[in-house]
């Protein structure tokens, strides 16, 4: 388990993460005033990129192979870039941290936590990783697997 908070570490510390609050909105960069907005030469670019951290939170999650289906909730660096016609960004790409619970909606024996890393594709939509199941009462030590998500993007 240290061993997946040192990638993290590693991954969000090798680039610059735009000085933000993960609870406000990205503003808009047609802003003149806005410190997200990039220039190439004196000219605007179009679609400025921006990385920054956000949360995260896939509806649904399967995971083998413990062959269970689970929801999760995480935050992630992400790189985005604005897109006029939506007048919304985009993210091309996500590395997220989750905590995923999986099992019954009651409190049994057959529930689960696990933590995963996962890179996100196509807006956040898409999400696959290595996970990490901590030791419950049905599965006495924890146990490496894969996840894949359908996320809903933040």
């Amino acid at each position: 388990m240290k061993q997946l908070f040192l990638i993290l570490l590693i991954a969000l510390s090798l680039n610059d993460v735009s000085a933000q609050s993960v609870f406000k909105r990205m503003p808009k960069p047609n802003n003149p005033k806005s410190k997200y907005e990039k220039t190439y030469k004196g000219a605007l670019l179009a679609n400025p990129e921006v990385i920054a951290l956000r949360f995260s939170a896939p509806t649904a999650t399967y995971l083998y192979p413990q062959r269970m289906i689970g929801t999760s909730l995480g935050i992630g660096y992400n790189r985005m870039h604005w897109v006029d016609s939506l007048q919304k960004y985009y993210k091309d790409f996500a590395l997220n941290l989750a905590i995923i619970a999986a099992g019954n909606t009651t409190p049994n024996v057959n529930n689960f936590m696990s933590i995963g890393i996962f890179a996100c594709f196509y807006n956040s939509l898409f999400q696959f990783g290595p996970v990490y199941t901590l030791p419950s009462a049905t599965i006495p030590k924890g146990t490496f697997g894969i996840g894949v998500n359908i996320g809903v993007p933040f």
